[in-house]
């Protein structure tokens, strides 16, 4: 009786989290081209698991980014220059400080553009950005 129990707690929990997830969808190539450029909020979620609110205020024209950040918790630099690319829904964008973002558009259901993926540097993690 109660491993019938704990398999309904567990699937029931699985069930849950599963409801409660937001599916994203790779934007298209038109979508990068007309939502690129704005500003971007989020976090920088390091190798522990510790988030540091970041801002990017993007530009984008032809395939080029351009513009600048606030990271206000870095020990590095807390206004990068940003400078990079992109094709398709994949972004590269590297800061003035040496950090490199190899980032994916991205929409939500509710039409929510994202910004995720990984960053190198002297601190490993990786981003997440929102777009406001």
């Amino acid at each position: 009786m109660k491993i019938i129990r704990l398999a309904c707690l567990f699937f029931g929990l699985v069930t849950l989290a599963a409801c409660q997830t937001t599916s994203l969808t790779p934007a298209t190539s038109d979508q990068v081209v007309t939502q690129i450029s704005g500003v971007w909020k989020g976090s920088f979620i390091n190798d522990k698991g510790s988030r540091f609110p970041m801002t990017f205020n993007i530009k984008g024209r032809h395939g080029s980014i351009a513009g600048d950040a606030h990271i206000p918790d870095s020990s590095f630099d807390k206004r990068p220059k940003l400078s990079g690319h992109y094709a398709g829904s994949k972004i590269t964008i590297t800061t003035s400080s040496d950090f490199t973002y190899d980032l994916t558009m991205s929409v939500s259901e509710d039409g929510t553009y994202w910004l995720k993926g990984p960053a190198s540097g002297a601190n490993s993690g990786r981003a997440e950005l929102k777009r406001q």
